[in-house]
């Protein structure tokens, strides 16, 4: 007796997809669905203005070797990357608070700054004329700000930098095009100060900025020609009195500066704020200097535009001059540095630590410091 042996219909057997045997402009196409993203939106919010930062997925780049090199490089080289500036106080620092203003605008100037990017944020407070330099972390920040349990008396240069958290070398030639953008939110308007630092602050502006390109300058120096840095300006104090021929940022801003201060009260003509624009234009000045490209805007270029390259010429000469402008040396701390520490009254005194070299102790009074130095709370790195 014969039987019938029926055979069930073979399934197809699941390939994968030849994606790499695709042409590259192909494999870019598919590589643009997954990797491009559009400027940031900035998010409305009295307290603290808040860009909507792109939701960005690269676990493309994990798939293989070849896949991971032409997705990087893509993605560097096609979006432009925003960095955000937000200058958020000015003043004399905490210590001299109790001196008459006049004595205080001669002797010491805070410049507090928020930096933003895709990869990071913290805050940078630049205490001029001395020339030296803090940060924080963003999330530690207010509390460290408000508890002022620490002051720093003494120092130079860059002092517990951030620990670098940009992208690696071998993305960072990839850069093509950054976008920074510096807000100031200063309201001289409301809290009665000048537009403007005193005299000798206003000569060393342009080194307010030299630790934040110095930390960046890992993307920057890397890209070299092929970057493109765009930089635009803007004052809230400014935009809150204007009110023609703003773009949808200004407006934006315009907004927010409303929100806080109410209406303006008074009104200025745009020649007012050229002298703050001027200090602006010498904050921003060290983005210009390097083998990157650059262009530099302000919100107030249809009547301030032909000002720009002569103020930041006058930049490169003060620098030529003054051969410390061009320099950055960063200061790491050993067994701390050259500040004083204030915490329930006392002071402590500690050293500098310059990478190579020993520790460097400035001449201080005796009844500044304790005859014991504590161990340093911070660190060797």
């Amino acid at each position: 007796m014969l039987s019938r042996q029926t055979s069930s219909p073979s399934l197809p057997i699941d390939k994968p997809f030849p994606f790499l045997s695709l042409p590259r402009e192909l494999r870019d196409e598919i590589y643009s669905y997954f990797l491009l993203f559009d400027s940031p939106v900035e998010v409305f919010s009295i307290l603290a203005p808040l860009p909507d930062w792109p939701c960005l997925d690269i676990s493309l780049f994990f798939l293989n070797k070849q896949v991971h090199d032409e997705a990087s490089e893509f993605f560097y080289s096609r979006n432009t990357f925003p960095i955000r500036l937000t200058i958020r106080s000015e003043g004399p620092p905490r210590w001299l608070q109790d001196r008459d203003p006049q004595d205080r605008d001669n002797i010491g100037y805070k410049i507090e700054t928020e930096l933003m990017s895709l990869w990071e944020r913290f805050f940078h407070c630049a205490f001029l004329p001395y020339g030296f330099h803090e940060f924080f972390e963003a999330r530690a920040y207010t509390v460290a700000n408000d508890a002022s349990e620490v002051d720093y008396l003494y120092g130079t240069y860059q002092i517990n930098s951030p620990a670098p958290s940009i992208p690696a070398l071998r993305y960072c030639r990839h850069f093509r095009n950054i976008q920074i953008n510096i807000i100031d939110l200063r309201r001289p308007s409301i809290i009665r100060v000048p537009l403007t630092p005193s005299e000798p602050v206003r000569r060393i502006l342009q080194t307010t900025y030299q630790p934040l390109v110095h930390h960046l300058k890992r993307i920057f120096e890397a890209a070299g020609e092929y970057l493109n840095i765009k930089i635009d300006i803007m004052s809230t104090e400014h935009m809150l009195h204007t009110g023609r021929g703003l773009s949808d940022q200004q407006l934006y801003w315009k907004k927010y500066a409303k929100a806080r201060d109410g209406p303006a009260t008074n009104s200025h003509s745009d020649a007012y704020y050229f002298p703050l624009y001027e200090d602006l234009l010498r904050i921003a000045w060290p983005f210009t200097m390097g083998p990157w490209r650059s262009k530099v805007r302000t919100s107030m270029d249809e009547v301030f535009g032909d000002k720009i390259q002569p103020i930041l010429r006058s930049c490169d000469e003060n620098a030529v001059l003054n051969t410390y402008i061009m320099e950055f040396k960063p200061y790491y701390l050993a067994t701390g540095c050259t500040w004083v520490i204030i915490r329930d009254g006392r002071r402590f005194l500690g050293q500098f630590h310059i990478p190579g070299k020993g520790g460097v102790r400035q001449d201080i009074d005796e009844n500044d410091y304790l005859p014991e130095e504590p161990e340093s709370d911070y660190p060797n790195v």
